[in-house]
Order: structure tokens, then C-alpha cells, then sequence
């Protein structure tokens, strides 16, 4: 142990002043302080140790052992030349005693750390009760150290200062543990009186419940006499060896159940058991888990009788009436009993039942449920169990207790359920060795193999199933208490679980099974119902492939008349609207289509079932019905079962008409997504519709359309997306966004069925179809449609970049022309680069991979000088590693090809795109990448650095007016600038490319209002100043003199701090130093939020200084009309003068505005 003054000086820390303070003025001679530091130490003056008052430090726990340690083996330890051991013998006891004095003093009065809130109230609990629990202050220290605690708790539990209260518990609690029996049982009375008055189990604060727990548990054992029950039951043998080895059965030893004597149970006992069986259903688990402990501990010294009454209370928490909490305490306080031999053999016929039901304890409340701390608990059990009793205690229940743990392990929701019921089989088969097929099970049921929810329900349960001895359990746990599961995922996993289990119980499944599921499918509960459909559908059609197999034999067996008429009467109820109201309808919908799926596939079902017209007819119906409904889930379930619903006989005729009505619907509806239900089925109907009446390009043509309509019905607009070089996109028609990308994927899926020349001549296709679809996917990557939620043009970019790789595919496997036109594919993988490096990383993502398999397609017919760039940057083998989610390593392998004049225009957009991003990290990776590779142009070739500048100045001129880009262009052509790119020769030996950007900023930003792109021009104007030609620096200046009296407030004060930026760094700007000085004196000391009037005069102060003319306020729009054309800034101040007025209003000015401009 250090000494005591360098941990006073080294951790500044209260404990080492308090240790020293009472060394210094109680012993003056101490072994473990070394010499050269004895005189220090007893130099030091008491103010020196009371300079810090702040709480004790972190490693408090650390000093407090080692100070109790020195009490106990160093107190006493005097050297000989100072005091005799007689003298001190003399002195001992009042030292003691003065010295317990001072502590109680210290802790409770002069600094409580006892009534603090945090780890040093846990310090101080420690260090009074190791110190209190001396035997030399037991008769004068201790009792006045209870009278204060309890009058601590007493004044805290009525003021409600709950820290005071927890502290005082914890010192309690800390003493009983720490304290000998003799000592402390004459204060067991007047503690559970105190504790028993206050009734701390109704308080609010969980730690204060655990502690009264831990001290009535601690009062309780004080009774009795340190002591083991001989009546426990004791496992002679634990060898693992020994269990495994069936022929042998391990020698055990049990004792007798009696006691030494007729020990006198205080009456006081049942009070605390009454207390701690309370705790039990205590709403948290640590004070349920600590009462479970003291249950088991007071137990283990009651006599047998006794502990089966204690046992009996127990059982009777596990009724449905209790909660989840009462369960769960009894699971704990059993498996207590059960690891420390307190449950008998004979008790286990009581308590295995109830620890079965346990295990699959689950109480629905609101849509989540109760019970996953019940059902580890009970697997708790299991485990302590495996451990305390011998095989042949066990043998009379293993195929309950295994065949429970494996439903837990496979078939339980929550994943930390299923491998504790994993390991806990685990340990039955280890320990027992009795438990059938256990070592098989958990070699492929193991602590990983739990972990996938749709792996247990599809592999493992199958697995297991295969054993006779667990089959039955299995099918009938899934039917009692899995079909009807309030999670619908796990109503769909048993449904599929039912059809894998079929093949090994079908007679069990036909006779059992389905007969009940027919009951419950018209029951009123809603989970019911939903997972009867979805497990009957999946029944049927497994009998049915069983049939498919032995037809004579099995038809008659299975689908007898008298299942017929079961079937015939779901079938009669199931479309049954009520079923459908609600928001139960979002799930009986795609349930009842899954059952018609199911149904129709079934064909020799149907020999026996006969289809008559009304049922056609209901399910026609109801399908469409569902395609019209708003939910993408309902939809595609609709459009999965018509191939296989059309395929029913009865309605081969109906082909021409149900084609027609759904192109006539889809063209006609105005509501989105009644349009993406009808693409969806026009895409998933059956081939041999398709062939007929030349359907398939009847479709192809509509959903072409489609994927081009932004608003409205087809029929009534063409509404078609504008080409590439129109410089306004759709941007605001964002609303029919799912039904273009839908029509999208619908034609994917269309061509899907197209896998050989012989289908092309079926569906009478030509080159010029697959071409207008290879268009239609191309304008798909001009989808940037955006509104309140962001970029929603990204599903339809990310559909069709999908189709593209398909469809080139698809071409080369048909040996289309397509596959060979290499401007074609080089457009391709232009766009893929652009949506590669822009904003979002899914849509990144999705665009890099489709851009490899691509590239790396063998059949694919790409020119050989592309392809080898391509792939000196793109390797395979580290391309398949990429996570192209991460800009950082996306956008600078893409950069490289910026020089490409192929690829150059797209790049340079996705670029542009990304710089102007909100995102920090694809700024800064769009920003160095970019910056990086225009650098290494303007090195390597003039030129192409000309060329660069030439395609971003063409940009600008096409998409200054996009809001998608406009901010994003300014932001990149004010990049350059800061990097001094513009001052390169190049650019201005025969254009003035710098003059040229500045006009035309300067002809947008007169238009615009948005303040994003107004702070943008203002950046870009600061920025060119640094311009030695005359006439960029006075349109520069000229501008931003306009906007320091601008109408926003905002773009004053931006404005003024981004020209006081920029001019002090421009002296030669100014005529002489003075004006300078009173030009930056004006910028940074004007309130720019005063009104405009106020700001003008200072405004033209400054355009004297700057030599820049003075801004003209237009009196009248009306005088600026000219003979050859109409400004827009004369119909864009009326229009923003009147748009605040009623609508009416607006339009009889507007048609006001619109004559007045003719005349002129």
C-alpha cells in the first residue's frame, strides 16, 4: 500500500486527508509509513488537509479495502521505544471509541458523502460498515450510530429526499453484510421495524425497493443460525463422463431430510418471507432478482415443512391473473431453490407443469407483448435443474422439458430467448445425457444457428421435426400458439414452416390441422383470421404437390368431398367486405390473395372443386379491387396472383377484356397510384395472355407512356418528361414519382418473359420496340423530381439504372442490334457515371455496381479503347470489394474520367451536384476529387483545361435557371476561382472566359429571390474582385453595391461582411489609405437590419469611395418596355406585387399584365 501522503498529493483526494487527519491526532507511530516519510507526515498541519472540501475521486473503492485492512491488522502495532504494550492496553479502548466518534461525526455531519448522489455514497456506505462492524465499537459506537442512521431515514422518507433515504439503506444493508450474527441481532428488532414502518416497497425509486429487499433478507438470516439444510437434496456425482455413458448411472448420495434440532422460528420470519414474496412482482428486475436470492437463502436454514409452504406461495404467483413480473419472480425464486438443492424430486411433478407454461409465456399488450424475461427465466430453470438433479430424478419429464426447449429455441421471437432455451438444452443433454437425439440437435441448433429468426422457422425447425419423439410438439405448438401470433412476420414464417412440415405429417396436417384452420378463418379476431388464410394456402398446396405425386392413391384421401364443402364455405366467406374495413384490411388483402394464389395452383384440387362463375367473378373482383388500392403491399400481391389466377380454366376467355380494361384503367385513372397498381399487373400477367392479339406491345406502348407522365391521366395530357437540353426539368411534378418508377419495373418484369428469339416472334417484337424501351429507361436517369421529402426522382433513376443492366443483358442474349451500338452503350455508362458520383449513396451505390457488371459483361460489345481506360481504374477483384456507399472512394476513381469526352457532360453534372450537397462528407469528397482532377488537366494538356471551363460555362448557360443546379453551378465555378484556375493564360487568350461567367450571373441573379443562391452570386461576386480587369471588377462591384440595399436583411449583412472580406485585401482599389479605412469603418460598423431607406445614403458613401456608380431606383416598371422584346423583370415586380391578393384577383390582373405587354 502507498503511503498516505503520496496519495494526498498525487489524487488530490479527501479520503487521504481524512485517513492522515486521524493518523496524525490518534497514532503517532505507524509501520507502513516509510521513514523519510514519518516526518513529513506528522509535520503536517490540520488547515493543510482541509484545503480541499470537494468529493472523493473515482478510485475511492480502491483506498477503502486497504484503510479497512490497515484498522484490522495495523491499529494496534506500536513500536517499543515509544508507548509499552502495557500503557497502551490502558489507552486502547477510549482511542477506539473516540476515534468511531470521530467517523460518525465525520460521515454524517461534517461532510455527509453518505446522503450525496453519486459513487461516493457507495464509498462511504463501504467504509462506515467495515469500520463500524468492529467488535471494539459493537457496546458504544454502533448503537448511537443506528439511532442517527435510523433518524436519517426517518427525516428522508418524510421530506422525500430520496438520495438521504438510499444512503442510509445502503449503509444498513452494508453493515448486516459485513457484521457478525451475535453482534447485530440484538438490532434486528428495531431495524425491521423501522424498515417494516415505511413501507419502502411502494416507492417510486427502484434502488431504494432493492435495498429494503437486501436488508430484510440480511434481518432474516440474522435469526437463525449459520447453517445448511440437511433435508436439501444433493447430487453425489457431476461428471460429465459419468452421465453421458448410458449404461452407467452415477452413484449418488442423498441426506436424510431432518434437522439437528427444533430450532425456534421467530414470528418475525413470516413478515420478511410475506416481503420478499412481495418483491417478486415488483415491477423492476433487480429487486424481483433480489428477492428471489433472499427467498432462496432464508429457505436454506427453515426446516423442510416450511420451505414446501415457502414453495407453495411460490406456485401460486404462476396464474394468468398476475402480471409478467409475478411470473417472472418465480421463475427466479424456483431456479434459486433449484441451484441450491432446495427443490425435492417429489416437488418437481408441481413445478415442471408450470415452468412448461413459462416457456412459452406471452401476453399481448397493444401491438407488443409481454413476457420475454419470463421465458429466459424459465430456461433459467431448465439449466439449474440439468445442474442439481441426477438423470433418473429427471427421466419421468425429459420429453416435456426438451421438447419445450426446443419450440423456445427455434420458434420463440426474441433471439436472446432462443439461445438461452439453446443453452439450456445444451446443458439437459450434457449433464443428463438422457434427452433424445440431444447431441445431433445441438451440434446444428447451436448458439449462431438461433440467431436467424428465418432460419429457425425454415431449417432448424424441419430438422428437429424429423425426429418422431419432438414432431407432434412442434405441429401443435405452431398451431396453438404461432399462427395466430400478434408479430404478422411470425404468422408468415409458420405458414411456411406448415408447408415444409407437411411432407413428413400429412395425414396429420389434412385430418388435424386444416380442419381447424378452417374454423379459425372466419373468426373475428384479426391475427386469427389473417394467419388461418396464410397457413390454409400454404397447407393445401403442399397436400396438392403430395397428390401431384400419387394422384390414384392420395386425391380421394386428401380432397374429399367433405373437404370440398369446407373449402367451397371459406371460399364463400372470405371476400366478405367487412373483413376488409380498417386498418385490418392492409392485412386480410394480401392474406386472401395469398389463399387464391395458393388455390389456383392446386390444379388437381380443382377436378374435385368445381369453379363456377360466381367465384370467378368474386375473385375478378376483389383482385381489382386490391390493384386499386393505395398500398404498394396490397398491390403486388394482387399482381403476383393474377398469372397464376388467370390460369384457371374457366377464364381463358375472359383474355381480351381484362386486358383491355386494365390499359383503359391505367390511362384513364388521375390518381397515382391506382396507375402503379394497374403497371403492376399489366407487368405479372401470364404468357399465353401476352401472346394473344398482340398484347404485349399493346402493353409495352402504355407503360412506355406512363413511365413519361408526371401528372394527370394519359388520355387527357401528354404530360411527357421535356428532353435533355431543356433547361427546366420536373423538379415540381413530383407526386406521380411511384407510378413512373412502377411503370418502370413493370416493364422490366414485362420483358422478363422474353428469354428467346422464338419469344420474339411469339409476341411479334422488332428492333424498334426494344429500342423505344431502351429510351424509355434512359430518360429514367433524368428523373430528379423533388419535394418536401428530398430527391424522390431517385427511386425512378435507381429502377431504371436496374432495367438497363437487364435489358443490355437481355439484347445480348438476342443478339440485338442494341448490344452493338457503341454510342448507345457509351451513353449508358455516361449516365451511370453521373448518378455514381451524385449525392445520395444508396442511388451511388446502385449506379457504381450496375456500372461494373456492365463493364465486366464479356457479351457486351464496348469499344476496345473505352474498355481498356475503363479498367485500368476499374479492376474486378477490387471492385467486387468496394463499399461504393462511401463517396470518399466512389467519386475519386470516377473523377479521373473527367477529361473523357465521352463521359465529360455527365460527370461534370453529377460533380456540380454533389458539391452543391448539404452533406458534409460528399461535399468534402465531391470538393478534393474534383479539385484534384481539374488540377491534373490544366497540367497535362491547355486544351483540355479550355475545354473543361468551355463545358462548365455551357452548363451554366443550360441549367443557371434548374433550382436542382443553380446553386450547385455557382458554388463550382466560385471553387475554381478560389483556386485560382482563372488565372491561368488560357482562358482568356481569345475569350474572356471570367467576363464571360460574371455577365452571365449577372443576368440570373436580377431574377431570382431564393436566399441560397443569392448568398451563392454574392460569394462568387467577392471572389472575382480580385480581378485586375476594369470591367469585372465594376459589374462585380456594381452588383453587390445593389445588394447591400437589397429587400432581405439577411443578404445586407452577407453581403457587407463578404466585401469587407474581400476589400481588405484590395487597397490598390481605393484612391488612398483614409478611404480605405472609412470604407471598412462603414461595412463592419453599419447596422445593416435598418430599413432600406436609412441603409441607401450609407450604400452611396461607399460607392464614392469605390468609385463604383450609384444604383438608380426604378420609379415605374412600365417605362422599361421595349420594342423588340418584354423584360421579365416588368411582369416579375407585378406579379409578386399581387400574388398575396385573392385568386380571383390575380388572374384578372394577370390577364391585365398579359394585354398590357401586347399593346407595348
Amino acid at each position: 500500500m502507498p503511503n498516505l501522503v503520496t496519495a494526498q498529493n498525487h489524487c488530490n483526494n479527501d479520503l487521504a486527508k481524512l485517513i492522515s487527519t486521524l493518523l496524525l491526532n490518534n497514532i503517532y507511530n505507524i509501520n507502513f509509513i516509510s521513514n523519510t516519510k514519518k516526518n513529513y507526515c506528522m509535520n503536517l498541519k490540520h488547515e493543510q488537509l482541509e484545503l480541499q472540501e470537494h468529493l472523493l475521486g473515482y478510485f475511492l473503492n480502491l483506498l477503502i479495502d486497504r484503510f479497512a485492512l490497515f484498522f484490522k491488522n495495523h491499529l494496534y502495532s506500536i513500536r517499543k521505544q515509544t508507548y509499552s504494550s502495557k500503557k497502551f492496553a490502558q489507552k486502547r479502548k477510549p482511542v477506539l471509541i473516540i476515534l468511531g466518534s470521530r467517523f460518525v461525526y465525520f460521515f454524517l455531519k461534517k461532510v455527509p458523502y453518505l446522503f450525496v448522489s453519486d459513487k461516493c455514497q457507495d464509498a462511504c456506505a463501504l467504509l462506515l460498515s467495515k469500520f463500524m462492524s468492529r467488535q471494539d465499537l459493537q457496546k458504544k459506537v454502533l448503537p448511537e450510530f443506528f439511532d442517527q442512521i435510523f433518524e436519517h431515514m426517518k427525516e428522508s422518507a418524510k421530506s422525500g429526499d430520496k438520495f438521504k433515504l438510499l444512503g442510509t439503506l445502503k449503509c444498513i444493508a452494508s453493515i448486516y453484510k459485513n457484521g457478525k450474527r451475535e453482534d447485530l441481532l440484538c438490532y434486528t428488532l428495531p431495524t425491521l421495524k423501522n424498515i417494516v414502518e415505511l413501507n419502502l416497497l411502494s416507492s417510486k425509486l427502484a434502488l431504494v425497493r432493492k435495498y429494503n429487499i437486501k436488508i430484510l433478507q440480511r434481518i432474516g438470516m440474522a435469526f437463525f443460525k449459520v447453517k445448511i439444510a440437511k433435508w436439501r437434496y444433493e447430487r453425489g456425482s457431476r461428471s460429465l463422463l459419468n452421465n453421458v455413458k448410458s449404461a452407467q448411472t452415477a452413484s449418488t448420495q442423498r441426506c436424510q431430510a431432518q434437522d439437528e434440532d427444533d430450532e425456534e422460528i421467530p414470528g418475525e420470519i413470516e413478515e420478511i418471507i410475506e416481503q420478499l414474496l412481495s418483491g417478486l412482482k415488483d415491477p423492476d428486475t433487480i429487486v424481483r432478482w433480489s428477492s428471489a436470492k433472499g427467498i432462496g437463502r432464508i429457505t436454506n436454514r427453515l426446516s423442510k415443512e416450511n420451505a414446501d409452504d415457502i414453495l407453495q406461495s411460490l406456485l401460486e404467483l404462476f396464474n394468468y391473473v398476475e402480471d409478467d413480473s409475478a411470473w417472472h419472480g418465480g421463475c427466479l425464486a424456483i431456479a434459486e431453490l433449484g441451484r441450491r438443492g432446495l427443490l425435492l424430486p417429489q416437488q418437481l411433478k408441481s413445478v415442471v407443469p408450470i415452468i412448461i407454461k413459462a416457456l412459452i409465456f406471452d401476453k399481448k399488450l397493444g401491438n407488443y407483448s409481454l413476457g420475454r424475461n419470463v421465458r429466459d427465466a424459465a430456461c433459467y430453470v431448465c439449466w439449474s435443474m440439468a445442474r442439481a438433479f441426477e438423470p433418473d430424478v429427471i427421466e419421468p419429464y425429459v420429453n416435456q422439458i426438451a421438447g419445450a426447449l426446443l419450440i423456445v429455441s427455434v420458434f420463440d421471437r426474441e433471439v436472446n430467448c432462443r439461445r438461452a432455451a439453446s443453452a439450456s438444452f445444451q446443458e439437459n443433454v450434457g449433464r443428463q445425457g438422457q434427452f433424445p437425439h440431444g447431441i445431433d440437435i445441438i451440434i446444428k441448433c447451436d448458439y449462431h444457428a438461433v440467431g436467424q429468426i428465418h432460419n429457425c422457422f425454415l431449417d432448424l425447425a424441419i430438422y428437429i421435426a424429423s425426429f418422431e419423439e419432438y414432431r407432434q410438439q412442434i405441429v401443435d405448438h405452431l398451431m396453438v400458439h404461432k399462427f395466430n401470433h400478434w408479430d404478422h412476420s411470425i404468422r408468415e414464417l409458420t405458414a411456411q414452416s406448415f408447408f415444409k412440415l407437411t411432407p413428413l405429417c400429412p395425414d396429420y396436417m389434412a385430418f388435424e390441422v386444416v380442419p381447424s384452420l378452417i374454423k379459425q378463418s372466419s373468426s373475428i379476431d384479426l391475427n386469427t383470421r389473417h394467419g388461418a388464410l396464410l397457413s390454409l394456402g400454404q397447407l393445401i398446396h403442399a397436400l396438392s404437390e403430395l397428390v401431384n405425386l400419387e394422384p390414384e392413391k392420395l386425391l380421394n384421401k386428401y380432397f374429399n368431398e367433405e373437404f370440398t364443402s369446407k373449402l367451397r364455405h371459406v371460399l364463400s366467406q372470405i371476400f366478405d367486405e367487412k373483413y376488409f374495413r380498417g386498418s385490418g384490411g392492409e392485412y386480410m388483402r394480401p392474406a386472401v390473395c395469398f389463399f387464391v394464389k395458393k388455390f389456383s395452383l392446386c390444379k388437381q384440387m380443382h377436378k374435385q372443386f368445381q369453379l363456377d362463375d360466381q367465384f370467378i367473378g368474386q375473385c375478378e373482383h376483389f383482385l381489382v379491387q386490391c390493384i386499386e388500392q393505395n398500398k404498394e403491399s396490397v398491390q403486388l400481391s394482387a399482381a403476383e396472383t393474377l398469372p397464376v389466377y388467370c390460369d384457371l380454366p374457366p377464364y381463358h376467355h375472359s383474355e381480351p377484356k381484362l386486358v383491355e380494361a386494365f390499359i383503359k384503367n391505367l390511362r384513364q385513372t388521375s390518381k397515382d397510384y391506382v396507375r402503379s397498381g394497374y403497371c403492376f399487373a399489366l407487368g405479372h400477367l401470364p404468357p399465353f395472355f401476352l401472346a394473344k392479339n398482340d398484347n404485349f406491345r399493346k402493353i409495352t406502348s402504355t407503360l412506355i407512356v406512363a413511365s413519361k407522365c408526371v401528372s394527370g391521366a394519359i388520355d387527357d395530357q401528354t404530360g411527357a418528361l421535356p428532353p435533355k437540353s431543356v433547361p427546366k426539368s420536373i423538379e415540381a411534378e413530383s407526386t406521380w414519382v411511384q407510378a413512373r418508377r412502377d411503370a418502370i419495373k413493370s416493364l422490366t418484369f414485362l420483358f422478363k418473359s422474353v428469354n428467346s428469339a422464338e419469344d420474339v416472334k411469339k409476341y411479334n417484337l422488332n428492333e424498334s420496340d426494344f429500342g423505344e424501351v431502351f429510351q424509355c429507361f434512359l430518360a429514367g436517369l433524368e428523373d430528379y423530381s423533388n419535394d418536401s421529402k428530398g430527391d424522390t426522382g431517385s427511386k425512378v433513376r435507381e429502377a431504371s439504372m436496374e432495367a438497363l443492366e437487364f435489358f443490355l443483358s437481355l439484347s445480348t442474349r438476342l443478339n440485338l442490334a442494341l448490344a452493338k451500338d457503341h454510342s448507345l452503350i457509351e451513353t449508358v455508362l455516361s449516365g451511370l457515371m453521373q448518378q455514381a458520383v451524385e449525392r445520395i449513396d444508396r442511388t451511388r451505390s446502385i449506379a457504381a455496381k450496375t456500372f461494373c457488371t456492365i463493364l465486366f459483361n464479356p457479351e457486351l460489345n464496348i469499344p476496345e479503347n473505352t474498355v481498356a481506360k475503363l479498367r485500368q481504374v476499374f479492376v474486378k477483384e477490387e471492385c467486387d470489394a468496394i463499399d461504393w456507399n462511401l463517396a470518399y472512394v466512389t467519386m475519386p476513381m470516377f473523377a479521373k474520367f473527367l477529361n473523357s469526352k465521352q463521359f465529360q457532360t455527365n460527370l461534370l453534372i453529377g460533380f456540380v451536384y454533389s458539391i452543391g450537397s448539404l452533406t458534409e462528407s460528399v461535399v468534402k469528397s465531391a470538393t478534393s476529387s474534383f479539385i484534384k482532377q481539374v488540377k491534373q488537366v490544366e497540367e497535362e494538356s491547355a486544351q483540355d483545361f479550355r475545354d473543361l471551363v468551355e463545358k462548365l460555362l455551357a452548363l451554366c448557360k443550360v441549367h443557371l435557371k434548374v433550382d436542382r443546379l443553380s446553386s450547385s453551378l455557382i458554388k463550382t465555378v466560385d471553387l475554381l476561382v478560389q483556386n485560382d484556375f482563372f488565372a491561368n493564360g488560357v482562358l482568356n487568350a481569345d475569350k474572356n472566359y471570367p467576363l464571360e461567367f460574371v455577365e452571365l450571373f449577372l443576368e440570373n441573379v436580377k431574377v431570382t429571390k431564393d436566399m441560397q443562391r443569392l448568398t451563392s452570386y454574392t460569394d462568387f461576386f467577392c471572389d472575382m474582385l480580385q480581378f485586375d480587369d476594369e470591367k469585372v471588377r465594376k459589374n462585380c462591384l456594381t452588383r453587390l453595391m445593389i445588394q447591400l440595399c437589397h429587400q432581405y436583411s439577411r443578404i445586407r449583412k452577407v453581403t457587407a461582411s463578404k466585401l469587407f472580406e474581400a476589400l481588405i485585401n484590395l487597397p490598390d482599389l481605393f484612391q488612398s489609405d483614409d478611404d480605405n479605412s472609412e470604407c471598412i469603418c462603414l461595412l463592419t460598423e453599419t447596422d445593416w437590419d435598418q430599413p432600406i431607406n436609412e441603409v441607401r445614403s450609407i450604400r452611396n458613401r461607399l460607392c464614392e469611395l469605390t468609385g463604383t456608380p450609384k444604383p438608380v431606383v426604378k420609379s415605374n416598371p412600365l417605362i422599361f418596355f421595349s420594342n423588340d422584346r418584354c423584360k421579365f423583370d416588368t411582369f416579375f415586380i407585378l406579379y409578386t406585387r399581387i400574388k398575396k391578393k385573392r385568386k380571383k384577383q390575380i388572374f384578372d390582373l394577370k390577364k391585365k399584365i398579359y394585354f398590357t405587354i401586347r399593346k407595348s
